[in-house]
């Protein structure tokens, strides 16, 4: 029923997606199969959120970080609490989604190899960002170019990065930025 839901979500049939997500929750319900459980619920988050239905985005994405913990997977934790971040930062409610971030980087324990610490810093730039702290935006977005691996999404780190130089008055600085982002 997991599957099947991603089938039809990658066909985008969310109503079919989103009922065989359900029925597979159902079937799991007293069960041990944590790491499933907290499958289905942040793929039920996904498609919340795609739908813009962020409330219940968040409950889903919060049920997926305890199922997380009860699988003892700390780092699947921490992309349900990036996608907690993202929705507070999408509602303007910055000091949640801060929050949320802190608590995701605390989690990684240093690990600056970890494959989400760049999202993460990015997200941790734009709410420095949107805070006018814009000095805290750039080393959060220098940091996130930094231990960034994959070419596909670094551009947009550097991008962020162009725009809080140009917010300060560093042209030729958001010009290299936006010349490494192209």
């Amino acid at each position: 029923l997991f599957y099947y839901g991603k089938v039809m979500a990658l066909q985008y049939n969310d109503t079919i997606a989103m009922q065989s997500y359900l029925n597979a929750h159902t079937r799991l319900e007293k069960t041990k199969e944590y790491k499933l459980q907290a499958l289905i619920q942040e793929y039920i988050g996904r498609i919340n959120d795609d739908r813009d239905m962020h409330d219940m985005a968040l409950e889903s994405y919060r049920k997926s970080a305890d199922y997380y913990y009860l699988a003892g997977d700390t780092l699947g934790a921490v992309y349900d609490y990036r996608n907690i971040a993202w929705i507070y930062e999408i509602k303007q409610e910055n000091d949640s989604a801060r929050w949320y971030l802190d608590l995701g980087i605390s989690l990684l324990k240093g690990d600056s190899t970890s494959s989400i610490l760049p999202s993460l810093l990015q997200m941790l730039g734009i709410v420095e960002k949107k805070k006018g702290n814009f000095v805290s935006a750039i080393n959060d977005f220098s940091a996130a170019i930094k231990y960034e691996k994959d070419v596909r999404t670094i551009k947009y780190y550097y991008l962020s990065l162009g725009d809080a130089y140009m917010q300060i008055g560093k042209f030729e600085e958001a010009k290299e930025s936006f010349e490494q982002g192209l």
